[in-house]
C-alpha cells in the first residue's frame, strides 16, 4: 500500500469507497442483479441435474432375503393363530427332519388352547454359503378350552416367551430348514408343570 500524505487517503480505503457508491449506482444494480440471476440459475441447474443423475440403491440380496423370511414368518404367526396345520405344513423345506415333532407340537396346541396368538421378531441374521439363520424372539399369550382339566386353573392365559434359531434355505421362497432352542409351540403344559 503505497501512502501520498499530501492526497490524503490511500488508495484501497478509495476503493472500499468507490465499491459502495458502485454498488448503489443504477447501471452497476442491473449488472449485479443479471450475475445474481444467471448464478442462481446456474446453481438450480447444477442441483437439477445432480439429482437427476442419482440413482436410488438397489437393496441387497442379503436384504431381500431377510424381508422374504420375515413376511414368511407373518404368515407363520397367521396360520398358527387360525389354527391351519396345512398352512404351517406349507413353509416347510421337504429336508425339514422334524416334521413328525412338529406335527405333534402343533396339534397338541390347537387342541389345547382355545386362543393361541404368538408374535415373533428377528433379532440377527446369519449367512452361510448353504442357508440363512435368524435369531428369533417370541412371545405369546396361550388360552386353555374352558372345562379343560389338563392345565390348572391359574395357569390359564399363558404367558410365554423365549428365543429360536430358525434355519432357512436359500430358495426364492424361504422354507424352514430346521427350528433350534425354544419353539413357539408345543410343549407349553410341560413349561408350566
Amino acid at each position: 500500500m503505497i501512502y501520498f500524505p499530501e492526497i490524503g487517503t490511500p488508495y484501497p480505503i478509495k476503493n472500499r469507497l468507490l465499491l459502495s457508491s458502485f454498488l448503489t449506482d443504477r447501471r452497476t444494480e442491473r449488472g449485479t442483479l443479471g450475475t445474481r440471476r444467471t448464478i442462481l440459475v446456474l446453481l438450480v441447474c447444477m442441483i437439477s441435474l445432480v439429482s437427476c443423475t442419482t440413482k436410488p440403491t438397489p437393496s441387497s440380496l442379503l436384504a431381500l432375503q431377510v424381508s422374504r423370511i420375515g413376511q414368511v414368518l407373518r404368515q407363520i404367526e397367521a396360520s398358527y393363530r387360525q389354527k391351519e396345520e396345512a398352512g404351517l405344513l406349507l413353509h416347510l423345506d421337504p429336508s425339514f427332519q422334524q416334521v413328525s415333532l412338529f406335527k405333534e407340537q402343533i396339534r397338541h396346541d390347537f387342541t389345547t388352547f382355545s386362543e393361541i396368538n404368538v408374535t415373533m421378531k428377528i433379532i440377527r441374521v446369519d449367512k452361510t454359503p448353504s442357508e440363512i439363520s435368524t435369531s428369533i424372539y417370541w412371545e405369546g399369550t396361550w388360552k386353555e378350552k374352558t372345562g379343560d382339566t389338563l392345565l390348572p386353573p391359574s395357569a390359564s392365559p399363558l404367558h410365554q416367551s423365549g428365543h429360536a434359531l430358525f434355519l432357512w434355505n436359500l430358495d426364492e421362497v424361504p422354507r424352514l430348514l430346521e427350528i433350534r432352542g425354544d419353539a413357539p409351540w408345543g410343549n407349553k403344559v410341560l413349561r408350566n408343570e
